[in-house]
């Protein structure tokens, strides 16, 4: 890599290269967290990547959320039989996937002073793992 930078950028200056493992199949959720002014932090899980804003298939509760919420969160989702092996896929790590909402709810809940929301998108959640392989988040001005 860095010969071919240095054959086609001769002035390149390069400071590192960063290598990462690429990610594992699987589908793509949004866990994320919001303050509101009312109830406090709130956490909201659906389908992620570009088909959060499309088909809008979320829900909401308030933070913290227990393992049992979690669960019953995914299943409240129209998605949820692509989570539980839709037409003989394999079916996701559904306990790894509500302890990463019961731990993005318990951390928005702690520091509901210093965190504004937060948005992890996408996770993505496979048969023997979950990612996240994105995260924002927005403090508090």
């Amino acid at each position: 890599m860095l010969r071919s930078v240095q054959t086609h950028a001769p002035s390149a200056v390069i400071d590192g290269i960063s290598i990462q493992q690429m990610l594992p199949q699987g589908i793509e959720l949004v866990v994320g967290t919001k303050r509101d002014l009312q109830f406090g932090p709130l956490v909201a899980v659906g389908l992620g990547g570009v088909a959060v804003e499309l088909l809008r298939d979320t829900t909401v509760r308030l933070a913290p959320v227990g393992r049992d919420t979690a669960l019953e969160m995914l299943r409240s989702l129209k998605m949820f039989p692509l989570l539980d092996g839709y037409r003989g896929t394999p079916k996701v790590d559904l306990d790894g996937l509500a302890d990463l909402i019961c731990r993005v709810s318990e951390m928005a809940s702690e520091l509901r002073d210093i965190i504004e929301e937060v948005d992890v998108n996408p996770v993505i959640a496979g048969a023997h793992s979950v990612v996240a392989a994105d995260a924002l988040v927005v403090l508090r001005s």
